[in-house]
């Protein structure tokens, strides 16, 4: 370049045509330039953009699991504070009906029977409590015999705790999705379920679950529903725990009031988890 300069101010032109050669080059090189320089910047610009989407993704990630931990410790709060409540009350009613027992005076065998009666009952109810505390942690059924018997177990649970006639289904389901898979599949229903008790209790609920051609999807109807998907619903807890749960999964969860067979006010919730074994 520095040659091409000197050549340039010192050697006289014998030629127009030299001239416009000369030009030329240095059009083509001032060109060059340019076009280095704009795609350095380019390259600069686009390595940017890519740093910061990797920043917003991070800072999405992060917040997504602090939204999480959140919710799993107001989980855990409710829970304990459900434990400390309902055991408290039903250890008070024991220790009550075991009172007479630790009474100066003999108590006759009729009464006796009557307070083991009363206790065996109170005993019976500690009982199942403590199978619900179990399940809502972690249900051994799931453990050992995998996502169908756990849902029945579900099913039974609201039937017996909150009186809602519960239908489960189950459709091909011979070999089972992996552990992670059959967790969060169970604790959005669990928490979708959650949902609709403290929108509006219904009086019926269907709990589905089918697989075929490489597809899992698990299905909740409940009859009567209230629920509104609206801007509260999606800053709730729960709803950030279910969105936490599928995007673990991979999934995609749909709502339907207008599917086909749908009785009207019924409310259908599908989760569609694709790419499983069949």
């Amino acid at each position: 370049m520095e040659v091409l300069v000197k050549y340039l101010f010192s050697a006289p032109l014998q030629k127009p045509i030299e001239f416009q050669y000369l030009i030329g080059v240095l059009i083509l090189i001032a060109i060059g330039l340019l076009v280095g320089w704009l795609l350095v910047k380019k390259i600069k610009v686009k390595h940017t953009e890519e740093l910061d989407g990797y920043k917003k993704l991070i800072e999405e990630k992060d917040q997504e699991l602090l939204s999480f931990v959140k919710a799993q410790d107001l989980e855990k709060k409710q829970l304990a504070n459900a434990m400390a409540e309902n055991f408290g009350k039903l250890f008070s009613v024991l220790n009550l009906n075991l009172s007479p027992l630790k009474a100066a005076k003999p108590v006759d065998q009729e009464k006796q029977q009557e307070i083991f009666k009363n206790s065996g009952s109170v005993i019976n109810e500690l009982e199942d409590e403590l199978k619900k505390v179990c399940f809502e942690l972690m249900p051994q059924t799931l453990l050992k015999r995998g996502l169908t018997a756990t849902l029945k177990e579900f099913g039974a649970l609201l039937e017996r705790v909150h009186g809602i006639a519960c239908h489960v289904a189950v459709t091909d389901n011979n070999q089972r999705l992996t552990s992670a898979e059959e967790l969060g599949l169970f604790r959005i229903a669990q928490d979708w379920v959650e949902v609709l008790l403290a929108n509006n209790v219904p009086s019926e609920i269907h709990i589905g679950f089918e697989r075929k051609k490489g597809r899992a999807t698990l299905y909740i109807i409940a009859n009567n529903s209230k629920l509104e998907m609206d801007d509260s619903f999606s800053e709730a807890a729960v709803w950030k725990r279910i969105s936490v749960r599928l995007n673990e999964l991979n999934a995609v969860l749909n709502t339907r009031t207008d599917e086909e067979g749908l009785s009207p006010g019924s409310l259908k919730m599908e989760v569609c988890l694709a790419a499983v074994a069949s």
